[in-house]
């Protein structure tokens, strides 16, 4: 269980800083991040704001992660760690399930850029996270 939860830590925590660093202004891969229509046509342009608010969120996943070998345990009942990291990972599966035109299994925009590293990289990614947290938050009692 160690291991899953150090998996998902880690990718959480590389996510994060990723998008700090498109926050910040970076360029690198952002062209593979945002859904665009198939005239090329962006479907949204995050703002640095809220590309902030999803590197704190990831960042938060992180930490809730973690939270399960039980560091938190002083601070926070170890049954809420599992609740939210339940939460994470559904959320996770939501993601893969996707909104039934840009993003996930579900997608009917097919052969744009990003849709091709959405099936190639971003559904797998986000089923192994959701899994993990899944299986995480209903079999872990890990302690260090």
């Amino acid at each position: 269980m160690i291991i899953l939860i150090l998996i998902n830590t880690g990718i959480f925590f590389l996510l994060a800083l990723l998008h700090m660093y498109w926050a910040m202004g970076g360029k690198k891969y952002l062209d593979d991040a945002i859904p665009v229509e198939l005239t090329g046509e962006v479907v949204m342009s995050p703002s640095r704001i809220t590309t902030f608010f999803v590197a704190l969120l990831l960042l938060l996943f992180a930490i809730i992660t973690i939270g399960n070998i039980g560091f938190l345990d002083i601070e926070i009942n170890r049954k809420y760690i599992h609740y939210t990291t339940l939460f994470v990972g559904i959320t996770f599966i939501i993601r893969v399930i996707g909104d039934f035109k840009f993003v996930g299994i579900t997608k009917r925009v097919k052969g744009t850029k990003f849709a091709v590293k959405d099936d190639q990289v971003y559904i797998p990614l986000c089923l192994m996270l959701g899994a993990f947290n899944i299986i995480i938050a209903l079999y872990g009692n890990t302690k260090f």
